[in-house]
C-alpha cells in the first residue's frame, strides 16, 4: 500500500514569493490541476528567511485535482515547544481584489491545506466546495506573528469568513497539537458551514478568535 501510494503522488515545488510565472504558488496549483488523476504535493523551497509573504494581483486557480498543499516544507517552518505550527509562507490578498485565497473546488476532493498563512482576503480566507478535505496547521486572519489582525473577509458582508465550507466530511484541525489552526480576525465569520450539503464536517482543537498563544482576543467579527 504504501509503494502504490507513492506511485499516485507528484510533487511541485513553489521557489519564490511572484504572483504568478515559474516557481510561484499560482503556477504550481495550474500544474497540480493539469497532472490529472494523481494525489499532487506542492511543497515550498524559498530562500531566505521567513516570513515569505506571496502577495497576489489575482485571484489563485481553483483547486480541481486533490492535492496537498505543505507548507510545513519551508526549510524554516517550525513547532512551539508546545508542538503548534508557526507558519512562515504567507498568502497574502491585500492587493488581489474581490476574491478569495485557496479553493477547494467541486473537483477538488482528497486536498490537504497545511502549513501556510492566509490573510488579507476580501472574501474568504478558504473557501470548500468539495468533500473529504483537511484544513490543519494553518494562521488564519493574523500575520505570520500570531498576534497583528490582517483578518479575511475584510468588506465583513454575507456568510463569508476565514473558512467558508460547502461541503460534506472536511477536517478543520485535530487532536494533536500540530494540526490546530488559528482562526481569528476575520471581518465576519472565523468558520461558515452554509447550506444542507455541509454535514459531517469535524472542527476539532482550534484556537478561534485568539492569538497564536491562545490566550489573547483576536475576535472574528
Amino acid at each position: 500500500t504504501q509503494a502504490a501510494y507513492r506511485d499516485t503522488l507528484s510533487a511541485f515545488v513553489v521557489s519564490n514569493t511572484n504572483a504568478t510565472g515559474s516557481g510561484s504558488l499560482h503556477q504550481a496549483i495550474l500544474d497540480a490541476n493539469a497532472n490529472t488523476g494523481v494525489v499532487d504535493t506542492i511543497s515550498f523551497n524559498i530562500a531566505g528567511a521567513g516570513p515569505h509573504i506571496i502577495n497576489l494581483s489575482g485571484p489563485l486557480p481553483v483547486i480541481d485535482e486533490a492535492v496537498i498543499i505543505d507548507g510545513t516544507a519551508e526549510p524554516d517552518f517550525s513547532y512551539a515547544g508546545d508542538g503548534s505550527p508557526r507558519p512562515v509562507v504567507v498568502i497574502d490578498g491585500s492587493s488581489a481584489g474581490a476574491v478569495d485565497g485557496l479553493v477547494i473546488g467541486p473537483s477538488g476532493g482528497g486536498s490537504t491545506i497545511r502549513g501556510l498563512v492566509i490573510q488579507n482576503f476580501q472574501n474568504d480566507g478558504i473557501l470548500v466546495q468539495s468533500d473529504n478535505n483537511t484544513i490543519a496547521g494553518n494562521l488564519l486572519g493574523l500575520q505570520a506573528d500570531g498576534m497583528t489582525i490582517a483578518g479575511n473577509n475584510l468588506v465583513g458582508a454575507g456568510m463569508h469568513g476565514n473558512i467558508r465550507i460547502e461541503s460534506a466530511n472536511n477536517i478543520v484541525g485535530g487532536l494533536a497539537a500540530a494540526e490546530l489552526n488559528i482562526i481569528s480576525g476575520g471581518g465576519f465569520d472565523g468558520i461558515a458551514l452554509i447550506g444542507a450539503g455541509a454535514t459531517g464536517n469535524q472542527v476539532l482543537g482550534n484556537y478561534i478568535g485568539t492569538d497564536i498563544s491562545g490566550t489573547l482576543a483576536r475576535g472574528n467579527a
